[in-house]
């Protein structure tokens, strides 16, 4: 289950916890590469289907599946209310943040380490920030490469129930 849809809960249990905002400052972006990736991933029966096989797969569909039905509520989905939602969605942290007085970092990913580490009260590492996603195709690269993993393991799974069934029809004919 994404932590984030819990947002305001996790505030209200962690009171005490320095929060840090991560958020693409580029919505239009954020938004494009976004629906891409669900278009993708929840308009595939056979990715559907092979969740069924591979626990790691079935959750990480239902996530998106939930995420993208959380954003895009509403006539459109997320392709015409997602970015909307997401706005709304760090107004109403923010809102509560200043509310109840608490300090809070709005970072981006491309901010890398200083204000990261000043914010926390930390010394800022002597190497280069990890860029898990650079733009251009590098998420799409990244997760297709973690989703053909969970679909390789499903389909192992699936092969071994045919040779497992297989194999009792086969010699349930050869005993009888």
């Amino acid at each position: 289950m994404p932590p984030g849809i819990f947002a305001a809960e996790l505030l209200d249990f962690y009171p005490g916890a320095k929060v840090v905002l991560n958020r693409r400052r580029d919505m239009d972006a954020w938004h494009r590469s976004l629906n891409e990736a669900a278009v993708t991933v929840l308009g595939s029966w056979g990715l559907w289907g092979l969740s069924w096989w591979d626990a790691e797969l079935f959750w990480w569909y239902r996530s998106a599946v939930l995420w993208m039905g959380i954003m895009g509520k509403g006539e459109g989905g997320f392709q015409k209310n997602g970015k909307e939602w997401a706005e709304r969605y760090y107004e109403r942290l923010e809102t509560k943040l200043r509310r109840e007085g608490r300090k809070y970092l709005d970072w981006e990913v491309k901010d890398g380490w200083g204000p990261l580490c000043e914010f926390l009260g930390k010394e800022a590492p002597d190497e280069d920030f990890p860029w898990g996603n650079k733009g251009g195709n590098e998420f799409e690269k990244n997760a297709n490469k973690a989703l053909e993993k969970m679909v390789q393991r499903a389909v192992m799974r699936i092969a071994g129930t045919v040779v497992l069934i297989a194999a009792g029809v086969g010699g349930w004919s050869w005993s009888r």
